[in-house]
């Protein structure tokens, strides 16, 4: 419990407080479990201070100094430590939730399972500091500095990180879910299983960072710098890395299924056994990059995507490793023969459609489409049939059209005629039924007029007197 002498002197004025510690520096103030909700601690000095378990809600500690304070178990949600030095600081499973802590000084503080949901640490200094199972979400650390920190298995989802400085910090199983790392500097961090879904990189720094088996699924990349970064077995689907920087990265087993990779470089990067099905690397450099084992399956590239010098022993024309390059297995590809092999499909995109087409629908929806873009070098390259209830029907495209999803919007205009169809075929057969019902309602009451028509001439007249 705290010390009762203590607590009267610090609800006096901070001058009388500093004054007291600078005579007694020897005495460690015993303020642990005491009620101080709403006070005023603005430029006090408390530094070893035992606050363990102390209520500090809502009080203002602007500039204070708590360098190697006991804040552990402490609430100080919404409390303004705006520029406060909690260098050093225990603040353990401390509640922190809303708290102001612009600018201030956590260097080397302890943070485990703290709550800082809300909180402001815009510009803050945590470099070192352990925020181990720390809960940040919705979190405000932009231009924060987190050098060497230790975030492992925290949440931070929707968290602002933007412009912040990660460097060589451990994010080992973090949740970052829709957090904005837009401008951050991630130089060698650990990013390992970390959860990134939909978060905001771009422009990021990623320089040799580890991500390995990180879930990157929809996340925004562009132009962020990826090079020599280690992101085996990674999420990456539907990601968008337009112009991103991945020379020399390490993508094996990388799922980059939808991701967009234009304008890319990934020269020299390691590629092997990673699924590429969907993704557009369009003007993409592929210099001396590794391609063995990876699936192709609709991937789109163009005549400006760089295939030169590639390492490839055999890849896939389709995912789940299906239809291996070369088809002998005991055979792999020479070099410069995965170049030569996808050459000629660099300008084709596949339509596929099952157990059945409508041809003549088909086509009008094609002629459409070349009415529309004004190419007439847009052509049906090949029609196969890939089993007895699927068709494969290959495009040739023209380069200027591969940034257009050309195979989305031909299917998009193929199905809406078919409802046209369908929905006219209906008006038709309603009309027709109802042509039916109105002929029999006529039938009947033909008749019924027949039959009164018969009933009148079998009945005498009557004779006038």
């Amino acid at each position: 419990m705290a010390n009762e002498q203590h607590l009267k002197l610090l609800w006096q004025k901070v001058e009388r407080w500093n004054e007291w510690r600078q005579e007694n520096p020897d005495i460690v103030p015993d303020l642990s479990r005491a009620n101080l909700e709403h006070i005023n601690l603005s430029r006090a000095n408390l530094t070893k201070a035992d606050l363990s378990g102390a209520d500090l809600s809502q009080s203002c500690a602007i500039a204070a100094n708590f360098k190697g304070a006991n804040l552990s178990g402490a609430r100080l949600n919404k409390a303004d430590l705006t520029k406060a030095n909690l260098e050093r600081t225990d603040l353990s499973k401390a509640d922190l939730r809303g708290a102001n802590l612009t600018r201030a000084n956590l260097t080397t503080a302890k943070l485990i399972e703290v709550n800082l949901n809300g909180a402001d640490l815009r510009e803050a200094k945590l470099n070192s500091v352990i925020l181990v199972r720390a809960s940040l979400n919705k979190t405000s650390l932009c231009q924060a500095k987190l050098r060497a920190a230790n975030l492992r298995g925290s949440k931070l989802s929707r968290a602002k990180l933007i412009g912040a400085d990660l460097k060589e910090a451990n994010l080992n199983g973090v949740s970052l879910i829709e957090a904005d790392l837009s401008g951050a500097n991630l130089w060698q961090a650990n990013l390992n299983r970390t959860s990134l879904i939909e978060a905001d990189l771009r422009g990021a720094n990623l320089w040799r960072a580890k991500l390995v088996e990180a879930d990157l699924r929809a996340v925004k990349l562009w132009r962020a710098k990826l090079i020599e970064a280690d992101l085996r077995g990674a999420c990456l689907s539907i990601a968008d890395l337009r112009a991103v920087n991945l020379r020399g990265a390490r993508l094996g087993q990388a799922d980059l299924r939808g991701a967009n990779l234009n304008n890319a470089s990934l020269e020299r990067a390691n590629l092997t056994g990673a699924s590429l099905s969907g993704a557009k690397a369009l003007s993409t450099n592929f210099d001396r990059a590794i391609f063995t084992a990876t699936c192709l399956e609709d991937w789109q590239i163009n005549n400006e995507t760089n295939l030169s010098g590639i390492i490839c022993e055999y890849f896939y024309f389709k995912s789940d490793r299906q239809k291996r390059c070369p088809e002998d297995r005991d055979r792999n590809l020479l070099a410069g023969e995965f170049a030569k092999i996808l050459q000629n499909k660099k300008q084709t995109v596949n339509l596929v459609f099952q157990d059945k087409i409508d041809w003549q629908i088909f086509l009008s929806a094609f002629w459409q489409l070349q009415l529309e873009t004004g190419r007439r070098d847009l052509e049906i390259q090949a029609i196969e049939n890939e089993s007895e209830a699927t068709i494969i029907i290959r495009l040739k495209v023209p380069s200027q059209l591969l940034e257009k999803n050309i195979q989305q919007i031909l299917e998009q205009k193929y199905y809406n005629l078919i409802k046209t169809k369908d929905s006219q075929r209906l008006v038709y057969d309603r009309s027709l039924e109802s042509s039916r019902q109105e002929n029999i309602k006529i039938m009947k009451i033909i008749e019924i007029m027949a039959e009164k028509d018969k009933l009148e001439n079998l009945t005498p007249k009557m004779k006038l007197a």
